[in-house]
């Protein structure tokens, strides 16, 4: 167990840290949609509107003390959301390779999977679907890794830079040759690095709430 954190202070649920992870990913697929519907300005201001309040929740969560068991899998998973499905939204446009979406999306799934699984080994019996979801039930906390954390930059960095292509007109095919084709492969060696980080570090990436 985190022992900067009380029992109790971890397994806090209203919180607006945890408001802030909920409504990013309840905003994402307006995202989604806006790229699909060929709106690009929308598109970008709500991916920076989102950007911000991630920095916001994290933020909030240190200075108020506000830090929670859920909060630790909201705001990680906020962000595989939002990068999952407008990775999916723009490789489906065209704008972002196919092979780049894909090892995104395998690597996320990979870790949502893993979540589950701790989740079912971590909760005190007898199981209930009801107890399984929950959020007042903590069991676990997740810490990413320093390269983890690198990536999601990166990658929403990527994701953003690749929202505003179609805005740049004339520069368009000197943009993409020069600065999104390293950055795409900068992000392939991030996430397929962030995901041998999590099996190398699991145990320091997941720390168990003694019960």
């Amino acid at each position: 167990m985190n022992t900067k954190y009380s029992r109790q202070e971890l397994q806090r649920i209203w919180t607006i840290p945890n408001a802030l992870s909920v409504g990013r990913v309840l905003i994402t697929p307006v995202i989604g949609h806006a790229v699909l519907a060929d709106k690009p300005v929308l598109a970008f201001s709500l991916l920076f509107a989102s950007a911000l309040s991630d920095f916001a929740d994290g933020y909030l969560a240190r200075r108020w003390r506000q830090q929670s068991a859920l909060g630790s899998l909201l705001d990680p998973l906020g962000d595989k959301v939002l990068v999952g499905v407008l990775a999916a939204s723009l490789a489906w446009k065209g704008l972002l390779p196919g092979w780049l979406m894909a090892t995104i999306l395998l690597r996320d799934v990979g870790l949502i999977i893993s979540g589950i699984y701790v989740r079912w080994r971590t909760l005190p019996g007898p199981f209930t679907i009801r107890k399984y979801f929950d959020p007042t039930i903590a069991t676990a906390t997740v810490s990413p890794t320093l390269i983890s954390k690198v990536n999601t930059a990166l990658q929403i960095l990527l994701l953003g830079c690749t929202l505003a292509t179609p805005l740049l007109v004339d520069s368009y095919p000197s943009f993409i040759s020069h600065c999104l084709v390293p950055l795409q492969w900068t992000v392939m060696g991030t996430t397929v690095g962030s995901a041998l980080s999590y099996i190398k570090d699991y145990r320091k990436v997941v720390k168990f709430i003694k019960k």
